[in-house]
């Protein structure tokens, strides 16, 4: 087993912990709680694949620190996760919603990330680096010290055409000539936090 699999597999094993500990907590709430709650399939322990997984529902699920690398990751729901310093590189996080999540200092250089929703997310000192975040929602994201090269932007631009960044081609609606025109109050998800 290379060291790639080994870490998916214990990312996977995270991720399980961390549904069996909501299936736990859901044993303590009470019946008329219990039936308005819906139960999440657990994900797929086969090579970290986690596609489709949501682990949304637990309060801040944390995968701080994950070795995800190459791992499939598509439309995984990881709102508000903890992804701090995870390493993530050539991941496939291809419409995986990320809204709210912490990837503050993660690596995910090469990863795919096409129409992955990061509205609000932290990406603060991460690496993207060679990522592709064509199509994706950055409106609200935290981006302080990204490091960028030839990243693909959502409005598919390439940062190494755009000074060395993506900032300024945030949003895939900046490609439409309807966009060309600026209007005069910014749309409540359509600009980035670079503070």
């Amino acid at each position: 087993m290379s060291g790639s699999e080994f870490g998916c597999r214990r990312a996977v094993l995270v991720v399980l912990v961390v549904l069996v500990v909501g299936i736990l907590s859901l044993a303590r709430l009470p019946a008329a709680a219990q039936a308005r709650t819906v139960a999440t399939p657990p994900p797929s322990t086969q090579d970290c694949a986690l596609a489709g997984a949501h682990v949304a529902h637990e309060r801040r699920p944390s995968l701080a620190g994950a070795d995800l690398v190459g791992c499939n990751l598509r439309g995984s729901d990881l709102r508000f996760a903890n992804l701090s310093g995870a390493t993530m590189r050539r991941a496939d996080l291809d419409s995986a919603n990320l809204s709210g999540a912490n990837l503050s200092h993660a690596d995910l250089s090469g990863a795919t990330l096409r129409g992955a929703d990061l509205f609000d997310a932290d990406l603060r000192g991460a690496d993207l680096s060679d990522a592709d975040l064509l199509g994706a929602e950055l409106a609200g994201t935290q981006l302080v010290g990204v490091r960028w090269g030839n990243t693909t932007c959502p409005d598919r631009s390439n940062s190494k055409n755009d000074g060395g960044t993506c900032l300024g081609h945030l949003t895939p609606a900046a490609a439409t000539p309807s966009a060309a025109t600026p209007s005069a109050s910014p749309p409540a998800r359509g600009e980035s936090s670079l503070t």
